[in-house]
């Protein structure tokens, strides 16, 4: 999606949020870490623009893959709520998930 299209529906989408409402910002489809500046520009759009107006809570769908640090420290700075799609049985799901280790250690505790 183009910047100005992003913006443009952040606003219309806004502009629908009642006074004491909360509007969900969801990034999800396909894998939308593949469009990272474009979270990073949107997020930034809607901090500016609407920061002290409207409450609004960031949220994404991922399949994980494309994670990284810098990704992660995004994420966790703007208190995005993650959530992680399982796209196959463990071997096909992790085969490129870099942070397999991590995922599988956690979910053994629980």
């Amino acid at each position: 999606m183009e910047s100005d299209i992003a913006q443009k529906a952040v606003d219309a989408f806004m502009e629908q949020v009642p006074e004491d409402g909360e509007a969900s910002i969801i990034f999800f489809g396909g894998e939308p870490l593949m469009a990272y500046e474009q979270i990073v520009e949107t997020s930034e759009y809607t901090k500016s623009n609407y920061s002290g107006k409207k409450k609004f809570k960031f949220h994404i769908v991922t399949n994980a893959t494309l994670l990284n640090k810098e990704k992660i420290d995004f994420l966790a700075e703007n208190d995005f709520s993650v959530a992680v799609s399982i796209d196959g049985d463990w071997e096909v799901q992790n085969s490129q998930r870099p942070l397999a280790n991590v995922v599988r250690t956690l979910t053994m505790k629980y």
